[in-house]
């Protein structure tokens, strides 16, 4: 009956399954999960988890009726979630990633109201991978594996048994449970060994090219904000160098290791803590290299201090913040950064060296004389920037080249040392140059000096409250870290007349090949040196022993991504092994090498012999293997044949048949027309029984028996036969 001119929809085919429905809930829960984990849990949470399996109950209960009014409550619902899309992208137009997300969980929320038929279990399943890959993409560690690995068994045995229960009386033929476990294991094995392998053998390509990159929501920051430094670790930065210095246990009080000292207007030399090794930021990059920080450029004898205290704002009403560049070199690469904090920072913003597009949070940023950029704020956990660098390539001719052309305002602040360094240092500084004419050359040998006549150390004691920190690092300590090594250069620098100053940030960290991410830990907390260069600005290097003595971009075209995974299960499992017994095995392997020269050779060799040995037990035990791993064709062939395919299997097969033969089919043709069209001699054949056959299967809700698809076989196997016989005919005669 219609209503104002409407007809009714019919219901569409119930699927009264409830094993299916329970097993696409589990799929669908564990793909929310896995999104709503790369998300960090919000509020929202709890209520796609207990939303959604009241969802699939309601739609179980009532899906035998026509719920109109349901569906319009759904509708007005789903608009209502769209206008909280439409709102949340317009407060971060250059991440959609979680809006998008978060629009997807409400409407398949809302989609498991309403799942009468096997499509709508199938759209769900479909949701729930679409879910799982945007998790993969926000996914910054390897826990993502747990959930992926259950979502991979479970969706396997929804799709086994969607397939096989989808023909008539499929649903009485099933494997019981525990068959179909196995075949959903297998399945899963399968794809989990066929992805890690196309994934370990995939190359890394330099990438990143978009220009909208990730940033979190726009933050507005107090207006009273006056570029300082501020620490969360040590509160009193806010203070330091504003007020007289009394000394980091007076001003600061005890050491904190979850926060490095070195970000602060003061970095006192004297300082001894060690910092936890937990992940404190996490850095999505082209290339590898060090996040920049802070810049000191006055040494009292103790520690560095900033000579001013200027910062110059930069804004921009909508991302990028564009920073200008000191020096513009025509040579230079850009390297993109994205950087994710996984634990509270100071409000320094790190980046490569040197930046010039920056994608923040705040609508303002503020630059220090010495490159160094801060925040408004302190850089929360959970806040995402990106920023884009231009980098000059290392060319070690040029730089050797370069005249002693040094401006003399940068000399006046860049060459400063106090009137109360020892002599002995000069003259040091004067012996290991002597040797070296150019400003880089010096510069190299002095980086070299340290890093091969100095071990670095962590547990020494501070320097006696008289000394001077340098001297008594180069002659009566004789190590230490980071900070000595790169105060010791930046002092041997200035005494030789090389302009220098001291850099603090955080090393590279760990790549990670299976996130593409470089994991940076509290430890990664790094102090370099800078050097100035005539006409090709501030270089940089690293006199710490264990790390490349000018760090930076290699820029290289790709890295495969096998060598990577390699080398980070290296470093992983060597984590669990205690120092004292890595050591050892370090020796041991050392001596080895020496007295074993054709070792490398050797175990190549056996590698290869073990990889050969492995492809030919696998073609030998390929059939047992296929006996334990089901094969999608096999599972195909074990599923019931449904009549209505049959009969669209004969009349396909008639169509091909006739098409050979020089009689095709066009789209534009019904089944009647193109078989009442068919020539001699098949003309003698009566297809109108297959016509009715084939219309009642294809469009018609009656049931199609197997004696209908054995009529519909008598017309093909007919056809077939005329044309046998008419060709005998034709020989014959």
């Amino acid at each position: 009956m219609a209503v104002f001119g409407v007809y009714p929809r019919p219901l569409p085919e119930v699927t009264d399954y409830a094993l299916l429905r329970i097993l696409t809930l589990a799929s669908v829960l564990l793909g929310a999960a896995a999104c709503l984990k790369e998300e960090g849990w919000p509020l929202f949470s709890w209520v796609i988890f207990l939303g959604t399996p009241f969802a699939f109950w309601v739609s179980w209960k009532y899906r035998h009726v026509k719920n109109w009014w349901l569906l319009l409550g759904l509708a007005v619902l789903m608009l209502i979630c769209l206008g909280d899309f439409l709102w949340n992208l317009s407060k971060n137009i250059y991440d959609p990633r979680i809006p998008l997300a978060k629009l997807l969980l409400w409407l398949q929320m809302l989609h498991s109201f309403d799942l009468p038929a096997r499509k709508d279990l199938q759209y769900s399943i479909l949701v729930g991978f679409i879910l799982v890959c945007i998790a993969s993409v926000l996914s910054r560690d390897n826990t993502f594996l747990l959930l992926l690995v259950p979502y991979l068994v479970v969706t396997c045995a929804v799709l086994i048994l969607n397939y096989l229960s989808s023909h008539p009386g499929g649903e009485k033929a099933l494997p019981p449970a525990p068959a179909l476990l196995r075949k959903a294991l297998g399945l899963s094995l399968a794809i989990l060994v066929m992805g890690i392998g196309i994934f370990t053998v995939t190359p890394r390509f330099r990438g990143m090219r978009i220009r909208n990159l990730p940033v979190s929501f726009r933050i507005t920051f107090p207006a009273f904000y006056d570029g300082r430094v501020m620490n969360p670790g040590y509160p009193s930065t806010r203070d330091m160098g504003w007020v007289e210095w009394k000394g980091p246990r007076q001003a600061w009080g005890a050491f904190n290791p979850n926060f490095y000292f070195g970000f602060a207007s003061y970095l006192d030399l004297t300082y001894r803590g060690g910092l936890s090794d937990r992940i404190v930021l996490k850095v999505r990059s082209e290339e590898p290299t060090y996040w920049r920080g802070l810049a000191f450029d006055s040494y009292d004898g103790r520690g560095w201090n900033m000579t001013s205290r200027d910062t110059e704002r930069f804004s921009a009403q909508d991302p990028p913040i564009v920073l200008p560049q000191e020096i513009q070199f025509p040579d230079s690469r850009e390297i993109v950064q994205i950087f994710y904090i996984e634990q509270e920072q100071p409000n320094v913003v790190f980046a490569a060296y040197e930046p010039y597009q920056l994608f923040f949070p705040t609508e303002s940023v503020f630059r220090d004389p010495y490159g160094g950029i801060r925040s408004p704020i302190t850089l929360e956990r959970g806040m995402v920037y990106s920023v884009v660098s231009r980098v000059q390539p290392l060319n070690v001719r040029t730089l050797r080249s370069a005249p002693y052309d040094i401006p003399p305002a940068l000399a006046e602040r860049y060459l400063q040392l106090p009137t109360t360094l020892p002599e002995r240092v000069r003259k040091l500084a004067a012996l290991v140059t002597a040797n070296y004419k150019g400003l880089y050359d010096k510069a190299s040998a002095i980086c070299f000096f340290l890093q091969n006549h100095y071990p670095y150390d962590l547990n020494i004691p501070p320097p006696p409250p008289n000394s001077d920190a340098v001297d008594h690092f180069l002659f009566e300590e004789r190590k230490g870290y980071c900070e000595q090594f790169g105060s010791a250069m930046v002092v041997l620098c200035r005494a030789s007349g090389i302009p220098a100053r001291l850099v603090t940030g955080f090393a590279s960290g760990t790549f990670n090949p299976l996130t593409s991410y470089y994991e940076v830990r509290g430890n990664d907390a790094h102090a370099w040196v800078e050097v100035f260069v005539p006409y090709h600005g501030w270089v940089t290097f690293d006199p710490s022993p264990g790390y490349t003595q000018n760090p930076g971009p290699t820029f290289q075209k790709q890295t495969w991504i096998l060598g990577s995974v390699a080398e980070y299960l290296k470093n992983a499992l060597s984590s669990l092994v205690p120092e004292s017994l890595r050591k050892r095995l370090r020796e041991a392997w050392t001596a080895a090498h020496f007295r074993f020269a054709g070792l490398k050779a050797l175990w190549v060799s056996l590698l290869l012999i073990a990889l050969a040995l492995t492809i030919t037990a696998f073609a030998f035990g390929s059939r047992n293997l296929r006996k334990g791993i089901p094969s999608l064709a096999g599972l195909l062939r074990k599923a019931p044949e449904d009549n209505r395919g049959a009969v669209r299997k004969v009349f396909r097969s008639l169509e091909r048949y006739l098409n050979r033969h020089k009689y095709p089919s066009f789209p534009s043709q019904t089944p009647s027309e193109y078989l009442s069209g068919i020539p001699a001699p098949w003309s003698a054949v009566s297809t109108r029984e297959l016509e009715d056959i084939y219309l009642s299967a294809r469009y018609s809700d009656h049931s199609v028996t197997g004696e209908d698809v054995e009529k519909a076989r008598a017309v093909l196997a007919e056809i077939k036969t005329i044309r046998r016989a008419s060709r005998r005919w034709t020989l014959d005669a």
